[in-house]
């Protein structure tokens, strides 16, 4: 092969443009808490970022697209249209980031602890990151990382029922309790049972 023939086929191979840029999805949609996605770009050549945010951080290699998003203090939602480009080729990928709290669900909606009292653990799915808990009755309530422990202390009394409430911007759930007593809930520790109607006077 002549020198000449060597650097055309270099010449030519250096001139290739992308001709196309395809994104493995053109939506991406964000909680309040922010995260982390992934998201695969089929190319035929090199392509740049544009139009990227300062709350958005992107990291490409590869194939591979890494969005990368905080929490969203801004109060209000956020949207930008990040633009692929390389060569004649374009691509874009909307990305969205809500700036409340959309669901808040817990795993059960009934709890009930021995006379004993103890320890136990609600899941919540929420996609929020502010959840705010109110316990009411006689238990405490932790909330950390999608679950909720209730602890609930030893009963030497009647049986106690309450409910503890989670908030999440407008969303709420509530979890209804039971703490079991040692005093009998039908003769109140008298050993005796009284007619419901006449109250034990005949």
């Amino acid at each position: 092969m002549s020198l000449a023939l060597t650097l055309l086929i270099v010449v030519l191979a250096s001139c290739k443009k992308t001709t196309f840029i395809n994104p493995s999805e053109q939506e991406v949609q964000f909680p309040k808490a922010g995260g982390e996605k992934q998201i695969t770009v089929s190319s035929d050549g090199s392509w740049d970022i544009e139009n990227c945010p300062e709350w958005l951080k992107v990291e490409a290699k590869d194939s591979i697209l890494m969005l990368k998003i905080g929490l969203n203090e801004s109060g209000a939602p956020r949207e930008v249209k990040l633009e692929l480009v390389g060569g004649e080729a374009k691509a874009s990928i909307t990305v969205k980031q809500a700036d409340v709290c959309t669901h808040l669900i817990a795993s059960t909606e009934k709890v009930t602890f021995p006379k004993e009292g103890g320890t136990e653990t609600v899941d919540i799915d929420t996609d929020g990151s502010d959840v705010k808990v109110e316990a009411k009755e006689g238990v405490t309530a932790e909330y950390s990382n999608g679950k909720l422990t209730l602890t609930a202390p030893a009963n030497e009394g009647g049986t106690i029922n309450g409910t503890v409430n989670l908030t999440c911007d407008e969303q709420a759930a509530t979890i209804n309790f039971t703490i079991e007593g040692s005093i009998c809930p039908t003769c109140k520790g008298t050993g005796k049972v009284k007619c419901t109607k006449c109250g034990g006077k005949g």
